[in-house]
């Protein structure tokens, strides 16, 4: 997950996931396994296990750089 990204949160494992998407606000690292998120007016951390990916929107600016060479 990048920064940017559109993901849905649940707070505990065993809940459905969550109507109202959230935007991931910090770079996500593997090894972290904690996604930082905007969420309902909140700037909320999460376990990677509790959130998933909805879109991803936007080009990478590395991406663009190598498509225009």
């Amino acid at each position: 997950m990048q920064i940017g990204d559109l993901v849905r949160v649940r707070y505990i494992e065993s809940d459905e996931w969550h109507a109202i998407p959230a935007v991931v606000v910090d770079e996500y690292h593997t090894w972290e396994k904690i996604v930082r998120v905007f969420h309902l007016g909140r700037r909320n951390s999460f376990q990677a296990g509790n959130v998933q990916l909805i879109n991803r929107n936007w080009e990478s600016p590395r991406k663009a750089k190598r498509n225009e060479k």
